[in-house]
């Protein structure tokens, strides 16, 4: 294409387009999730410790009066593998991958049972930040559902 004085005309360039600030705050929560998910891990392993209370009272009257160590429960590595994707679906949504906030409030949700089954109260904190994040205004889902954000 030329220009009416014989020059050619540069292509147009369409204007950049920022993450929206919705996004940002979505990415700030599931990040909280992150936090949470790292805490319950690690308040979890340090309810499986054994006490060395028990130890004593084993020596004292004998290892049949004292059980065993408790047996690892399964909600610190599942907290520990739910914050390692839940980082990698975040950067995934923020590279603007519109599956992947379907698929973190799908991690969120079963974080917050697995959570809530095994009677911890992080579990509250988990259902307020995906409820939080599933209301996502509409412009982050007009950012994510444009097919040149990808």
């Amino acid at each position: 294409m030329t220009s009416p004085s014989g020059g050619a005309v540069p292509p147009r360039q369409q204007p950049t387009r920022g993450i929206p600030a919705s996004l940002w705050f979505a990415a700030t929560a599931w990040l909280g999730v992150v936090v949470v998910d790292v805490y319950a891990a690690t308040d979890a392993l340090a309810a499986n410790r054994r006490e060395p209370e028990a130890d004593r009272i084993a020596g004292q009257l004998g290892p049949d009066v004292v059980s065993g160590p408790p047996a690892l429960a399964s909600t610190p590595a599942i907290a520990i593998v739910a914050a390692v994707a839940t980082i990698a679906l975040t950067a995934a949504l923020l590279a603007g991958r519109g599956w992947a906030r379907f698929a973190l409030v799908g991690l969120g949700i079963v974080t917050g049972v697995v959570l809530a089954w095994d009677g911890r109260l992080h579990a509250v904190a988990v259902f307020v930040l995906v409820a939080a994040v599933a209301s996502v205004l509409p412009s982050a889902h007009r950012f994510l559902a444009a097919p040149d954000a990808r």
